[in-house]
């Protein structure tokens, strides 16, 4: 069923799918329903002058009484922990030799007339059975596959973005743990040592001068120096560990395989082309005829390979200019064509050789429907080939992101532990030497120099631990850093101004970073957007954030939501509306602003609140 360019593997995929789970389904009672009606409708009424409604009973009958048997075939290889194709066969084979043995007995019940031998409706309904029920699984295989690997990227996505997310939070806790730790236990001690210098000043006290260096010593060895190293040698406990995510997945029917489908109408005719031999085979041996048998099956050859592989690179350059819809119309028009004149010529055939010519118009019927499950079936398997090459980029790209995360946690980590370690212990060092020297002598005289040394050493240390906190980045960074967490989920681009990015100050920069990363969140997890854009731009004395997604977009409803009912109130101006057919959040920020803002996408009516 594939041609030169479907899946490379095609021989595992068609074992997993007549053996596997999807081998039988709804589609296996509901597609060769219709095809046996379609049958009998257009063959064995016109041809063997059966009634129509008697026949259209006898059917639909037949097709119930299968259903225990479809359950159990289903039950069976579904208990298999891996797909077997020999069970799955096995199983056609008895619904085909069911069918047959059902149409024998119910038949004289519901029109008492003549009827092909018991052995003839068996053969018949096996081949029948073998020929068609392993084109709709692997057509509902390739379809359910492709559906399930298309949710497992989404869920990769998000379960990376979570864990990504969840780590620089935690490191920004940890972080601010550490530096709470050194405000409390080192700067305001040595703020308080250096209101302290005042009084050895004014008084000249020795003994305040050696209390001042011993607390100097006891602030390096005690606290200092077991900061430092546990910065630098003990590792963060900080792990990006993509947890299972509880968000469904996006809608995703099969609109992208159809999709697929109609650039390739000729996609797999060789195995259609195979099976229409062998139904004129079964069919026409009735006739009894090696001469018709033998010119139809060339005829088949012709008509359902040769031509198809000739016209095949014209047709798909043609239908590549159409829209999905024209294209399948024009599809279902091509297949139409080709079996009303494989009838065509069979019934001239027929006649040539038997003196009857049939038009057995159920062969087109059964042509259209085998072509269009072929189409299907190899687009679904070349679209999830297509994923998993995705999946296989994204979770190399989220790899990368957690790798150079944690690089940058311990980068952040040892750069404050190399600050205390040197910078800090350093400047403690030098002001208690200093207080030493002067203890030693207690020249009033040097005293005045002595204070300045040592009030220029405690302000090194205040000054070395001023270092940029990195949740206080520039505007860019922050946005810069929001997007990339969502790399690979979501498509997403920015724009930010020059203007707005000198404006920003390190609150407005985080809190632009928060609605951005909690717009794009919702956008993906409620919205199921695949395409985000972010615009941040300085109008006057504010910073506007505009989030554009395409995703579902709100709904009729009143209920604003925690991040945005909590914007209104905190004053920041916001809107949420659909333009366009997308989804825009529009959030303004003065200059300067407060705390940091979270927003969840509310999925309600459009409203600004001023």
């Amino acid at each position: 069923m594939a041609d030169a360019r479907g899946p490379e593997a095609l021989t595992p995929a068609w074992r997993a799918a007549v053996g596997g789970r999807h081998a039988l389904s709804v589609w296996s009672w509901l597609l060769p329903t219709a095809a046996a009606l379609a049958f009998t409708t257009l063959f064995e009424v016109p041809a063997f002058g059966y009634r129509l409604w008697p026949r259209v009973v006898l059917v639909l009958c037949v097709q119930v009484l299968l259903i225990p048997l479809m359950v159990l075939g289903y039950a069976l290889l579904r208990r298999q922990a891996l797909p077997n194709p020999v069970l799955g066969l096995s199983v056609f084979v008895a619904l085909g030799l069911a069918r047959g043995l059902a149409v024998d007995g119910v038949a004289p019940l519901i029109e008492p007339v003549a009827r092909d031998s018991l052995a003839y409706q068996l053969a018949l309904n096996v081949t029948y059975a073998l020929l068609t029920l392993p084109f709709i699984a692997l057509a509902v295989d390739s379809v359910r596959r492709y559906r399930d690997l298309r949710a497992r990227v989404h869920d990769e996505g998000l379960r990376w973005q979570s864990a990504l997310k969840e780590a620089e939070s935690e490191f920004a806790l940890e972080y601010a743990r550490y530096r709470e730790k050194v405000d409390h236990e080192v700067v305001a001690r040595v703020v308080h040592l250096h209101d302290e210098l005042a009084s050895v000043a004014r008084e000249a006290a020795g003994a305040g001068a050696v209390a001042g260096a011993e607390e100097l010593r006891r602030l390096s060895a005690e606290v200092v120096r077991p900061l430092s190293h546990e910065l630098i040698l003990e590792p963060t406990s900080i792990e990006v560990i993509p947890a299972p995510f509880s968000a469904p997945p996006p809608h995703l029917g099969v609109r992208d395989i159809l999709r697929e489908a109609s650039r390739w109408p000729l996609a797999g005719h060789w195995g259609v082309c195979a099976v229409m031999g062998l139904l004129g085979l079964v069919g026409l041996s009735l006739y009894g005829s090696s001469t018709l048998l033998a010119l139809n099956l060339g005829w088949d050859i012709v008509i359902f390979g040769l031509i198809p592989a000739a016209v095949a690179p014209t047709i798909n350059a043609l239908w590549a200019r159409m829209s999905p819809a024209w294209a399948w119309i024009a599809s279902v028009a091509l297949w139409l064509a080709f079996g009303v004149v494989a009838v065509a010529v069979t019934a001239v055939l027929m006649a040539w050789i038997t003196g009857r010519g049939n038009a057995f118009w159920g062969v087109t019927v059964a042509y259209i429907v085998l072509c269009a499950l072929s189409v299907v079936a190899v687009a679904g398997y070349r679209r999830e080939r297509a994923l998993e090459a995705e999946l296989t980029g994204l979770l190399t790209r989220q790899e990368a992101l957690a790798s150079r995360l944690m690089q940058r946690i311990g980068r952040e980590r040892r750069d404050l532990g190399l600050v205390l370690h040197g910078s800090v212990q350093s400047s403690l060092t030098r002001a208690a030497l200093a207080l030493d020297r002067w203890g030693a002598t207690l020249d009033p005289e040097t005293l005045p120099a002595v204070i300045a040394e040592v009030r220029v050493a405690l302000e090194g240390v205040v000054s070395a631990l001023d270092v940029r906190d990195p949740l206080h980045a520039g505007l860019e960074v922050v946005v810069r850093d929001r997007l990339r967490l969502w790399e690979g989920a979501v498509d997403c681009r920015a724009a930010i101004s020059t203007e707005a990015t000198a404006a920003a100050d390190s609150a407005v920069a985080h809190a632009v970073g928060e609605i951005v990363g909690e717009a794009i969140t919702n956008a993906v997890r409620h919205g199921h957007a695949e395409t985000v854009e972010v615009d941040v731009a300085l109008e006057g004395d504010w910073i506007s954030v505009r989030v554009w997604d395409d995703g579902l977009g709100p709904v009729d409803t009143r209920d604003l939501g925690a991040g945005l009912g909590t914007l209104g109130r905190a004053g920041f101006s916001w809107s949420l509306e659909r333009v366009g057919g997308r989804t825009l959040l529009t959030v303004r920020l003065g200059l300067p602003r407060g705390p940091v803002m979270e927003t969840e996408q509310w999925e309600g009516p459009a409203t600004v609140i001023a």
